[in-house]
């Protein structure tokens, strides 16, 4: 809050700000569903909430760093409503329940987890180098065309039937 100034009003209005953008995304988010290149639009939405996250370090003012959150906001629902078909349109229906379940404990606990992460590095170094560095390192990861990580061949390319 020092970086940017403000108090408990500065703060309603960053935690609202990923809010809006998401509610922005869902009413738009029809057309997703009907892209050529789902895998590819969930690497997107995770490139854009990594730039976001990272550059939402290196602001010092109030309003870019509201835009950076709402903008991260409507990636994470376009990857959720993407990586929902995926899971659908992919896992064996024998599966599906299992698969189903493990992706919602993914997306419900994973960003926990980048939280306490995030906490973590904050408390040694501090908020905005822990912003910086886990938008830089999860950049890194999409980019990374290793076989089975996030930017696999294999997402980059699969087609939604």
């Amino acid at each position: 809050m020092t970086r940017l100034g403000g108090g408990a009003r500065t703060v309603g209005l960053l935690y609202a700000a990923v809010a809006v953008g998401g509610v922005a995304a869902a009413v738009l988010s029809a057309p997703l569903t009907r892209l050529r290149r789902q895998g590819r639009l969930a690497l997107v939405a995770v490139a854009v909430m990594s730039v976001c996250f990272g550059a939402l370090g290196l602001v010092r003012a109030v309003w870019p760093a509201l835009g950076l959150l709402a903008a991260a906001g409507a990636a994470d629902v376009a990857l959720g409503v993407v990586r929902g078909t995926l899971l659908q349109v992919l896992t064996p229906d024998r599966l599906r329940g299992r698969v189903n379940s493990v992706g919602f404990v993914v997306g419900a606990g994973g960003p926990s987890l980048g939280d306490v992460e995030a906490g973590g590095l904050a408390a040694l170094t501090s908020p905005a180098v822990s912003a910086f560095a886990g938008g830089v390192v999860s950049l890194l990861g999409v980019g990374l065309p290793w076989p089975g990580a996030a930017g696999g061949v294999e997402l980059r390319r699969w087609p939604c039937p």
